[in-house]
């Protein structure tokens, strides 16, 4: 009966611990890299930064997005390469509610090394569709969702 008893203990103590290990965050960083690795370049387009403020007119216009902003033709961020320069997020969405938007075929590296800086960062946004991006090289986050964002995918 001990031994039954010990053996319960022990797989309830293995799977308390099991259960703390996804709270873990573990940082290897042992400063500042000097050389960033540029991945593949995704197309043409160069920029340095990309921000919507829950209005895309002014985007909208850029030769690397076209659409709407319906769900039958969604606004399309396609074939940009972003080099953050170390601060910020590459893409920044915020505010976007109503509009239907994709991120495809995008390479994004470089981001700042704030809190919440991301290669893709979509904050109180809706209705997103990233696909096929390269968010490599990021100090923080390669993509990041942040703040009552719903239908993303």
């Amino acid at each position: 009966m001990k031994s039954t008893t010990k053996k319960i203990f022990v797989l309830i103590l293995l799977g308390m611990g099991f259960m703390c290990l996804p709270n873990i965050k573990l940082n290897f960083s042992f400063g500042q890299k000097s050389n960033v690795k540029i991945p593949k370049q995704s197309a043409a387009y160069t920029e340095s930064f990309i921000h919507v403020d829950g209005n895309w007119t002014l985007t909208a216009t850029k030769a690397w997005c076209d659409g709407l902003g319906t769900w039958q033709e969604p606004y399309v961020i396609e074939d940009v390469t972003i080099d953050s320069g170390g601060t910020g997020s590459g893409i920044f969405i915020n505010n976007s509610k109503n509009d239907y938007f994709i991120i495809r075929n995008c390479t994004v590296y470089n981001a700042g090394s704030g809190t919440y800086d991301a290669g893709i960062k979509l904050e109180n946004t809706n209705n997103g569709t990233l696909t096929n991006n390269n968010c490599s090289n990021n100090p923080q986050y390669g993509i990041l969702l942040l703040n009552f964002c719903y239908n993303n995918t």
